[in-house]
């Protein structure tokens, strides 16, 4: 079901995003924009955000509060949520790329140019989305290293 529902909401962002450029390009014309660094920008600019996840995620699999069975549930998770974000440095790199090509070609005519100003409009909405998704994802992993500093604090006291 959650798979299901993020795939909705992925088609969903890309339309909004495909819909808000298409907006722009009726209101200015397609001569005016034609700016492919900001796009490019935009869509390369998680990437940092989404490194850094994956440093908090490997760090999870440092920690020493867990025991064997924990600690081996937990390594799978990690891999999991590792792979799904490298998925997207992947996705991050195909747009700008996928952008950045199509503006070079630019002599398709205004009819090309439209559709690519679309489509990367789609991809920037995918990325505002991933983005909300790896911000989920820290605060996941946030809560769960609170978490383990509360259970082994009561560990503590339970001791004394």
């Amino acid at each position: 079901m959650k798979v299901l529902s993020t795939f909705i909401f992925t088609i969903l962002s890309f339309l909004i995003g495909a819909l808000c450029l298409f907006g722009l390009i009726h209101y200015f014309g397609v001569d005016k924009l034609t700016a492919p660094s900001p796009i490019i920008a935009v869509l390369v600019l998680p990437l940092a955000y989404c490194l850094q996840a994956i440093y908090k995620l490997s760090d999870l699999k440092e920690s020493q509060q867990l025991n064997g069975d924990e600690a081996r549930r937990l390594f799978y998770i990690v891999d999991v949520k590792r792979g799904r974000l490298f998925t997207c440095i992947v996705f991050y790199f195909l747009s700008a790329i996928f952008v950045g090509i199509s503006m070079m070609i630019g002599d398709g005519g205004q009819l090309f140019k439209k559709i690519t100003l679309i489509i990367s409009g789609g991809l920037l909405g995918v990325t505002v989305f991933t983005i909300f998704i790896i911000y989920s994802l820290m605060n996941e992993v946030t809560n769960f290293k609170a978490k383990l500093v509360r259970r082994e604090q009561d560990e503590k006291h339970r001791k004394m």
